[in-house]
């Protein structure tokens, strides 16, 4: 099997199988207004036939939305970044941020509320905690800086002082 990127294409849409990484991914939309997906094959080898009436909702309901650009003229235009792997995941949409990018927080909880963005939701819990733990670390680090020595006491029930002893004598010793 060849390496080389597979499309098919219609109008408003954009879809793409990348068979070195297995992977499927959809743009939607185009100028300046922009949506992409993570697809799987189903919807790759579905969405140009002849029953599927709009392939546009049909990626949106099946597809795991990646990042989403709007600029409908009804509003400043915006980006929402939903996985900042989108990059990475469709390199081929060329796909540019338009206006203000939502920020973290926003997102998170956008994704929390609208049931269309279920899909999103493991992924931007887990991206939350890596961004806590590095800020909390950063926070550590701060107080900690310039000490010749720190001393480290905590309870030991086996919870939460068990485990951030270690990562504050970790960082301490950093």
């Amino acid at each position: 099997m060849s390496d080389k990127l597979i499309f098919k294409k219609g109008w408003g849409w954009k879809v793409c199988f990348d068979p070195k990484r297995n992977l499927y991914t959809a743009k939607t939309g185009d100028g300046p207004s922009i949506d992409l997906y993570e697809i799987n094959k189903e919807v790759f080898d579905h969405v140009d036939d002849p029953d599927i009436e709009y392939p546009t909702l049909y990626i949106h309901e099946n597809g795991r939305h990646l990042f989403m650009a709007v600029d409908d003229r009804c509003g400043p235009p915006y980006t929402v970044i939903l996985d900042s792997d989108y990059e990475e995941l469709c390199p081929w949409a060329n796909a540019t941020t338009r206006g203000k990018t939502w920020d973290e927080d926003m997102t998170d909880a956008v994704v929390e509320i609208f049931e269309s963005e279920k899909d999103n939701r493991d992924q931007r819990r887990k991206k939350r905690a890596e961004r806590l733990k590095k800020a909390k670390e950063s926070d550590v680090r701060s107080i900690l800086a310039g000490s010749d020595l720190v001393i480290i006491t905590a309870g030991m029930g086996g919870k939460t002082g068990s485990l951030i002893t270690s990562i504050i004598a970790r960082i301490a010793r950093d």
